[in-house]
């Protein structure tokens, strides 16, 4: 778990524990136009191939989730496996605080 600040909001951020698919999805859902976000959320995470789930916290209630799967790029000569991003959401009254911008940078960087 990590404390981060986006402007004058004090979150944390941590992995993805059970009881928090709920509120994931409602997040997903009110982020993106249609289902499908949530869907593959849903089934990466049934199927066990969520490599990486984090939530943001702010005051015990979670604003933002970042997910990502395996993913195998394949060419002719030659194939390369790494980690593709399955989903990034941010709850949109936070989003105009700051929250999204501060919570993907550290997201981002903590994966290199």
């Amino acid at each position: 778990m990590v404390s981060i600040r986006a402007k004058n909001i004090e979150m944390i951020t941590r992995e993805e524990q059970p009881g928090d698919e709920f509120a994931i999805r409602h997040i997903l859902l009110s982020a993106f136009r249609s289902e499908q976000e949530a869907r593959l959320v849903d089934r990466l995470r049934q199927d066990g191939q969520l490599s990486i789930s984090l939530v943001a916290e702010s005051s015990g209630t979670i604003i933002g989730q970042i997910a990502f799967s395996p993913v195998t790029l394949i060419s002719q000569s030659e194939s390369k496996s790494g980690l593709g991003l399955g989903s990034f959401a941010v709850v949109a009254q936070w989003g105009r605080h700051g929250c999204r911008r501060g919570v993907g940078a550290y997201w981002i960087s903590s994966l290199r």
